[in-house]
């Protein structure tokens, strides 16, 4: 301990001897270990925590596989989720919920809140029991009794945490129901921003459908079947029905997930690229502080040699260079836990919507063990060589000599070579992922969208209850909305549709081509199904290709339809779709609408920005008198900043219903950049990591060289003397730490051809091995390095011949 202790003592007098080693060292390291404690606590939050319900790694999201029409985890429909249920033997129950949005009003502002509608059994299958009343219950659902339970959230904020809730009203879509209890923090199952969950209490009508899919299904597996064991079994009941239901179910399966797989959803590769990206970076600075801790011990080689005529042994030298490492190390990852937090809230755009609720970053036990495991790694990687090359060195030359060069420094600048050469090629990598992600951020921000999102205000109005029972009160609503709305000043348009462009990945239907052949069973065609106002394709600037808009003379006779350019293409390719028919089957009273194509507008990326434009149809809303069948999503286009109306429309608005919720008030220019969010976020993130390693880099270079010159003074003197000319000293210079660079970048490339391919599911517009992209980091590694190596190299030119030689 003693010895220690000296050692600590020793270190840090050395540290101020070289504060500027030190300072450079432990910055680098710091942000290094900070930046790596970071994405830990991300990937320990998202991936290694267990999800908040009793032995989660039992339950399995079931779902169904409609993959023939490009739905391969579809929802659901009640009908063949009681197959599920009956037939099964793998899980010990199976639960279904549906998600939807219903007006809560009553005490407090109205507001749409996130309602889901579940089988009695849910939080069984869960495995978590409220915090206060009870859960739903089998009576509820045979009765289809008004009872709800309150999410912690909804709980806290509109009610004060009130202890006293239970039994209170809430209201419904107008329709009073009873709290019965409130679930604990952090359970919003089937997603963040649930709030409410009610009976699902389903009819005998509602058992009976088999071709409407709105159900989504969890399961907890019995205690020994495992997931490929239950998805054998499953893919049997799938086939049984198949055979009882050849209509419905003739191109249907069943695939499970786990339910955190599910949940984490497609965020796991952002999240391991990520981390190892930051693993990269951390070594790059382990590299630079080696190379580092190499020229100062070359520097104090003349020391070191005087210890060792004094009677140090070499281990003693060792444990001394170690204990230096080790230090620095330790103050590193005090500094980097203090950085760490700094970046939570940046990385929290990577934790799932499912999760959310439950999930929280922060530094943890894990994480503390975590930096406190990485800075003792880092310590020994950087720490090893420099020790045993001080414990190398050859005392009677290095003192003999005077410490201007020795055995020592000839075998560090080899290291130093090679630490430099993985620099660049970790550089290098980190480079072509950093471009590859710019240029998927930059293509999907080009990407025609096939509408114009700037100027244009939206907001959602989901309407219920009972005042809007009747078709003409619904109608009444929409149409005084659009009027006083249209006549704001600085207002030009507006239009209502029941889901604006990237705020849903489905909502289909069904249809039959007239005059086509029918399809085979279960094999009915699928398009996107909206519902829209007039007005609406004028707001969003949707260009018309053939025919008419949606207008105002389309009621409930006139039974007419605009589809998008894609359903046009498919279904009636080489011919002109306007007076053409198709069958909705099952759509309003009658069960079918025979519909009328009058105009096809572009294709406008309904599902999200990278994702192919599907088949759409969009018909008028005032050609239906089902409640369900209403917009509830309005846009208006204005001259004005659009975020200046939205005072000014929500009155408007409420002078119509006051007690009307109004929720997602926001530019469409914001909904268009959520989309690409968390691309541009990685994209950020890799840009930084990959500058910090070209940093790193860059200063390894110039270490080496400039290291290289001082222990070659007397032989680029020599070679002066004996007619070498400046320029030639800076091309040897220069050439030598050019060849550097050419190895590193030829490691580099070998490696990124093999690595990057892992990160091709982020990207889009551009191949994960793109040629053009590896050049043009390959130039402008090489333009940046160069600059670097020119500072030494300049610095070769101007020794003195004479001065040089008279050094021995």
């Amino acid at each position: 301990m003693r010895d220690l202790l000296k050692d600590v003592r020793y270190s840090l007098r050395l540290f101020r001897r070289y504060p500027l080693f030190s300072g450079i060292i432990i910055l680098s390291l710091s942000l290094g270990i900070g930046a790596s404690t970071a994405v830990f606590s991300l990937l320990n939050a998202v991936l290694l925590r267990e999800l908040p319900y009793a032995t989660p790694e039992r339950l399995v999201a079931v779902w169904e596989d409609n993959t023939h029409f490009g739905f391969p985890k579809n929802l659901t429909s009640p009908a063949n989720y009681r197959d599920w249920a009956a037939q099964n033997k793998s899980f010990e129950q199976l639960a279904a919920v549906r998600e939807t949005s219903l007006n809560l009003t009553g005490d407090g502002q109205p507001e749409e809140a996130q309602v889901v509608r579940a089988t009695p059994n849910l939080f069984t299958v869960l495995g978590v029991q409220p915090l206060l009343g009870r859960d739903l219950s089998e009576e509820d659902d045979r009765t289809g009794a008004k009872v709800a339970l309150l999410s912690h959230g909804l709980w806290t904020r509109r009610f004060g945490s009130d202890q006293g809730v239970l039994n209170k009203t809430l209201y419904l879509n107008g329709e009073s129901y009873s709290v019965v209890g409130v679930m604990p923090r952090g359970i919003d199952f089937p997603a963040q921003g649930t709030q409410i969950w009610i009976p699902a209490s389903f009819t005998q009508a509602d058992w009976a459908r088999r071709t409407s899919h709105f159900l989504q299904v969890v399961g907890r597996l019995k205690p020994g079947v495992s997931l490929a064991q239950a998805q054998t079994e499953m893919k049997s009941v799938a086939e049984n029905l198949k055979q009882a239901y050849p209509d419905a179910n003739a191109n249907s399966g069943i695939v499970l997930v786990g339910l955190k797989e599910e949940l984490v959803g497609d965020k796991r590769p952002v999240l391991l690229s990520m981390m190892a990206a930051i693993c990269f970076v951390l070594l790059i600075a382990c590299s630079n502080t080696a190379n580092l801790m190499l020229v100062r011990t070359a520097r104090r080689r003349r020391e070191i040699a005087l210890r060792l005529a004094l009677g140090a042994s070499r281990m003693r030298l060792v444990r001394q260079m170690l204990t230096e490492s080790l230090l620095l190390a330790i103050i590193s990852g005090l500094v980097g836990l203090l950085i760490a937090p700094l970046s939570f809230s940046l990385l929290s755009i990577f934790v799932p919507s499912g999760i959310a609720a439950s999930t929280e970053l922060k530094l943890d036990p894990r994480a503390l063990v975590f930096t406190l495991a990485v800075s003792v790694l880092t310590a020994l990687l950087f720490g090893t060589i420099p020790s045993l090359q001080s414990a190398g060195v050859n005392l009677l030359d290095t003192l003999k000599r005077g410490g201007s060069h020795s055995a020592v420094g000839g075998r560090s600048r080899l290291l130093q070579k090679a630490l430099v050469i993985a620099e660049i090629s970790m550089a290098f990598l980190l480079l072509v992922g950093a471009a590859l992600m710019v240029q998927t951020y930059i293509r999907l921000r080009q990407v025609e969208l096939g509408f114009k999102p700037e100027g244009v205000l939206t907001l959602r109005t989901p309407i219920a209850g009972a005042k809007y029972e009747q078709t003409g009160q619904r109608l009444a609503f929409f149409q005084e909305v659009l009027n006083r709305v249209r006549a704001l000043p600085g207002v030009e348009s507006a239009g209502y549709i029941s889901y604006l462009p990237l705020t849903t990945k489905g909502t289909s239907k069904g249809f039959l081509v007239e005059g086509q052949p029918p399809p085979p069973p279960g094999q009915m065609p699928l398009a996107l199904f909206r519902i829209v106002s007039p007005g609406y394709f004028e707001t969003l600037e949707i260009p018309l290709v053939k025919g008419r808009r949606i207008e105002q003379t389309d009621g409930p006779t006139s039974q007419v339809a605009v589809i998008n350019e894609a359903m046009a293409k498919k279904f009636w390719p080489n011919e002109d779709p306007v007076g053409r028919r198709f069958t909705l089957p099952g759509v309003n009273q009658q069960q079918q609408m025979l519909i009328t194509v009058v105009g096809v507008v572009g294709d406008v990326k309904e599902t999200g920005a990278d994702a192919e434009s599907r088949p759409a149809m969009y018909l008028s809303y005032l050609q239906f008198t089902q409640a369900n069948l209403v917009p509830a999503d309005l846009a208006v286009r204005t001259r004005l900043d659009p975020s200046s109306l939205t005072t000014s429309v929500r009155q408007q608005i409420w002078a119509v219903d006051p007690a009307q919720p109004i929720v997602a008030i926001r530019p469409m220019k914001e909904i268009v950049d959520s989309e690409v969010r968390d691309r541009k976020v990685n994209m950020w993130l890799l840009t930084i990591f990959a500058g910090v390693a070209i940093l790193q880099a860059i200063l390894g270079i110039y270490g080496v060289l400039a290291n290289t010159v001082v222990q070659q003074t007397r032989e680029i003197g020599l070679r002066m003397a004996l007619g070498a000319t400046p320029a030639r000293v800076l091309r040897l210079v220069w050439g030598q730490g050019m060849l550097l660079v050419g190895v590193g970048i030829l490691l580099g490339l070998g490696v990124s051809i093999a690595l990057t391919r892992f990160i091709s599911s982020l990207l889009y517009g551009v191949g994960a091995s793109d040629p053009m992209t590896f050049l043009a980091v390959a130039v402008g590694l090489i333009i940046i390095a160069a600059i670097a190596i020119y500072i030494p190299a300049r610095q070769a030119m101007k020794i003195d011949p004479m001065r040089a030689l008279r050094m021995e």
